[in-house]
């Protein structure tokens, strides 16, 4: 089998079998996936701003096609894994390092 390598920085990473539509998203968050090919439709979001992921999912209940927008991929696979170059211990939020999964002062 032919693997490919996608690099970079994600703010999302969804994968379906099937459209995944419903009464708010008509088209699905993949409107070609069919669970019958045997294959996965992964979708990569590369970092953006809140702005933009806003307008994707904006998009993904019916407002256009999500998958044009610049910083999304869309790749059909057989099978894919997800691997982190590093893995990040503490969180830096507000300037100050708080250890493990980002906690709110208060």
């Amino acid at each position: 089998p032919l693997f490919r390598s996608v690099s970079g920085e994600f703010c999302g990473i969804v994968s379906v079998t099937t459209s995944a539509c419903c009464g708010r998203s008509p088209r699905g968050v993949s409107p070609s996936a069919h669970l019958g090919d045997g294959s996965i439709d992964v979708t990569l979001v590369k970092k953006c701003s809140r702005l933009q992921f806003l307008s994707l999912l904006l998009r993904t209940r019916g407002n256009g096609n999500q998958l044009d927008l610049p910083f999304v991929e869309a790749h059909r696979v057989l099978e894919f894994k997800v691997k982190p170059i590093e893995e990040k211990d503490d969180v830096e939020k507000d300037g100050k390092k708080h250890l493990g999964k980002d906690r709110k002062s208060g």
